[in-house]
């Protein structure tokens, strides 16, 4: 079977992660030093994009399943930026610790948000790796619950502790969110119809699509999510050490 090869479109993947490279490098270096935090976790993501991009270019890692085709890079890929996006965005409605016996419950919410996206990803991964039409279903199946229980922890138990205090923030994380959830349920769509589901469309159509999410996914909204926090602390007189999310719920708190 002939692997549907298109190189421009991995290359356009290697270009997009490198501009997101450099504009959110950019970012950081203006940023103020308590809010680079912000920005690491999209560089990391747009890092990893980088590199996953360039192993389709040089070796595509095509998985031939019968008579279906998977990209193992893409799946690797997603099970290991994910998380970090979901945990990047989360950062923007949360306010560092003023009371370090509250650790454990945020450190719970960030591992049930990293855990439930390596899930959900690991799910679509043996999706696209099953060999019957049972064991896809299950698998697909098991990565529509993950994605579902990633959703509610985004708005519910992330989001109320963002409310606890209040916040100019938590109007940006919630644009943030709603986008993030978005992409995810567009991933899940595409898996649904795709070369691992019901192949309505071409393994070189889904390949087109992830890039697009890919794009819009790490580039976008980490450029979105720095800019939306470089307002908040033009907005907001934040003490030396106090990040700008951490200023605007003290600002709340104290209305």
């Amino acid at each position: 079977m002939a692997v549907p090869v298109s190189p421009s479109l991995y290359w356009a993947g290697v270009v997009g992660m490198a501009v997101g490279i450099a504009v959110i490098g950019a970012f950081l270096r203006t940023s103020r030093r308590e809010d680079i935090s912000h920005g690491v976790l999209h560089l990391v993501v747009c890092v990893i994009g980088l590199f996953a991009y360039y192993s389709l270019v040089v070796d595509r890692t095509a998985i031939h399943v019968g008579d279906r085709i998977f990209y193992l890079s893409h799946y690797l890929y997603w099970i290991l930026t994910q998380p970090l996006l979901f945990v990047a965005v989360a950062l923007v409605a949360l306010p560092p610790l003023a009371n370090p016996g509250d650790r454990r419950l945020r450190a719970s919410l960030f591992g049930g948000l990293a855990g439930a996206a390596v899930a959900w990803t690991s799910a679509g991964l043996f999706q696209a790796w099953s060999r019957s039409s049972a064991e896809r279903w299950v698998w697909f199946g098991l990565a529509g619950a993950a994605l579902a229980c990633l959703v509610w922890q985004m708005w519910f138990p992330v989001l109320h502790q963002g409310q606890i205090k209040g916040g100019e923030h938590l109007g940006d994380y919630r644009l943030l969110a709603g986008l993030l959830t978005a992409l995810a349920v567009a991933y899940q769509v595409v898996w649904l119809f795709g070369e691992p589901g019901l192949r309505l469309f071409s393994a070189t159509t889904d390949t087109r699509i992830f890039l697009v999410l890919d794009l819009l996914s790490d580039v976008g909204l980490g450029v979105l999510s720095l800019t939306l926090i470089e307002r908040l602390s033009k907005q907001v007189s934040a003490q030396p050490g106090e990040t700008s999310v951490a200023a605007s719920a003290r600002l709340a708190e104290e209305a």
